[in-house]
């Protein structure tokens, strides 16, 4: 297990869940050569979009950080979801990335691939039970950890393991 660093301009007592967070080298080494080297960053507490999401994160989700969240999200073996953003204002991308736990370490699967966006958005986990589409009355139960992708005083897309490979439902946690 190696620490990986989380770089920021303005340190927060908030920012201290990012940069404790626990890596496998493998997805480490991954995360600097395929993302940082070409300007992708871990989302962080000072990452976020408005001042507003900044208050609200501090106040309710200090302990957690919202671009690295980890789990048994397919099974026994732990998986990490990784946050990514670049740019900025009306160049801001975003992508989640998750690596698999496999035999031989970790395999990455895009979740949600680079798109632009305008708000950053936060991941965070969720326990396994049954989630609902407001917008379709749709459910599903999920016997895993799940990945919440959230805006902060909005929508959120759960990400969950069906047994074969990640599905989204859109609802609200």
């Amino acid at each position: 297990m190696c620490l990986i660093i989380l770089s920021t301009s303005a340190r927060g007592s908030w920012a201290a869940a990012c940069d404790s967070t626990v890596l496998p080298a493998q997805i480490k080494t991954a995360l600097q050569t395929e993302f940082e080297s070409v300007g992708w960053r871990i989302v962080t507490p000072e990452l976020l979009t408005s001042p507003d999401d900044r208050k609200i994160w501090d106040q309710n989700y200090s302990r957690e950080c919202p671009g690295v969240i980890s789990g048994h999200f397919t099974g026994e073996k732990v998986g990490y979801a990784i946050n990514l953003v670049k740019g900025a204002k009306k160049g801001l991308e975003q992508q989640i990335v998750f690596f698999a736990p496999t035999r031989e370490g970790f395999r990455k699967l895009i979740l949600s691939p680079s798109m632009q966006v305008a708000t950053v958005s936060v991941l965070r986990k969720f326990a396994p039970g049954t989630y609902r589409s407001p917008d379709s009355g749709h459910s599903v139960k999920v016997g895993f950890d799940t990945i919440g992708l959230s805006v902060i005083e909005g929508e959120t897309i759960v990400y969950y393991w069906d047994g074969k490979g990640f599905q989204r439902i859109e609802t609200s946690v």
